[in-house]
């Protein structure tokens, strides 16, 4: 038996592996999310381009595996699926978050408009994955998709906007909570910040750690993923189902621990910006996986299910955009009513992609 082998392994070793291995990301995401909100304040960087950027490739690196590896093999579903469905579900770890660490409603405490131009950008990536879908492609460049190559055009755009925008000011919200409220509104305090817990580390070693963590996270999340598609094929689940669901979970465990560890600093744009930054990322990783998937334009082998998902990343995005818009810090279920009617729709995104499966 090889434990690297997971197909000759029983249900039961495999779901002991998945819980190790998910347990060695959200330690190592809890930490990047610690050095990345020190290496905030060292170096200037804004909180939201941090988060956006370097934070969520960090998150994201299992992605990044996961899309060649099933490309490669010719399973252009799993790896766009794994993309569109991983959309609503990591929005969903917001939820999450608001439920379990805030106290109020996330978005309340999120008033830079910075994160809303990165929520647009979003759904700007998403729309057009959608559109080449529907138009199919007629151009091909070096064997990669035209609307693919777009997609990672729009993506560096994005990231550029993203950082000259950052400190601008021109729209600034009323009554916007000051450093004592958000504090207040974190239900498990912290006791001490990041950059004092790092006082006495060089900016050289934190980007070390943080480099080190990123590391961590892309072996073991690409070992997890690959057990999440065993357990998968054990339990009868289609590959589709896989992609959106278990697959895109496995690979979403480092995006949720440290998601949770920037909002129990209080860094709430961070937070935001993780998730936003992460889902752009993976509509981006379409173009990667068409430049080793070799059956043609990746974008037209992908089903139902796959639209579906992207729709659903549109959804669930445009209600948070909508809640740092309206802004007030009301609940339901101990927990923003944005985020409540996100976590309702991917809730039910899932019992509908069950039945695309």
């Amino acid at each position: 038996m090889s434990f690297l082998d997971f197909g000759n392994n029983s249900l039961t070793v495999n779901l002991a592996i998945f819980v190790v291995l998910a347990v060695v990301i959200w330690l190592a995401g809890t930490r990047i999310s610690f050095y990345a909100d020190a290496l905030t304040t060292r170096t200037g960087m804004g909180s939201a381009f941090m988060g956006m950027v370097f934070l969520a490739a960090a998150t994201s690196s299992p992605e990044i595996g996961t899309t060649i590896s099933a490309a490669t093999a010719g399973q252009a579903q799993l790896a766009v699926n794994n993309a569109f469905g991983g959309v609503s579900m990591q929005t969903a770890i917001l939820a999450i978050v608001d439920l379990l660490f805030i106290r109020g409603a996330l978005t309340y405490f999120s008033p830079k408009p910075v994160l809303m131009l990165q929520g647009v950008f979003l759904i700007l990536l998403i729309g057009m994955a959608l559109t080449g879908i529907a138009a199919g492609d007629t151009l091909t460049i070096l064997g990669v998709g035209m609307w693919s190559v777009l997609l990672l055009v729009v993506y560096i755009l994005s990231l550029k906007m993203s950082q000259g925008y950052e400190r601008q000011k021109e729209w600034m919200p009323e009554n916007a909570p000051d450093e004592a409220q958000v504090q207040e509104s974190v239900k498990s305090p912290k006791s001490q910040s990041a950059e004092d817990r790092y006082r006495h580390w060089s900016r050289r070693r934190l980007i070390l750690f943080f480099a080190l963590g990123t590391v961590i996270i892309f072996a073991v999340g690409y070992v997890l993923a690959q057990a999440a598609t065993a357990i998968a094929a054990q339990t009868g689940l289609g590959t589709s189902f896989v992609g959106a669901t278990l697959l895109a979970a496995s690979t979403s465990l480092p995006e949720l621990s440290a998601t949770s560890a920037a909002v129990r600093l209080g860094n709430y744009s961070m937070a935001i910006a993780n998730i936003f930054g992460s889902n752009s990322f993976m509509i981006m990783l379409v173009f990667l996986g068409d430049v080793f998937y070799r059956g043609g334009s990746i974008l037209q082998q992908v089903d139902r299910s796959a639209m579906f998902g992207a729709a659903t990343g549109i959804l669930v995005t445009a209600i948070y955009l909508i809640g740092m818009l309206e802004r007030r810090d009301r609940t339901v279920l101990r927990m923003g009513i944005d985020s409540a009617v996100v976590l309702a729709i991917y809730l039910g995104s899932l019992v509908i992609l069950y039945q695309l499966r």
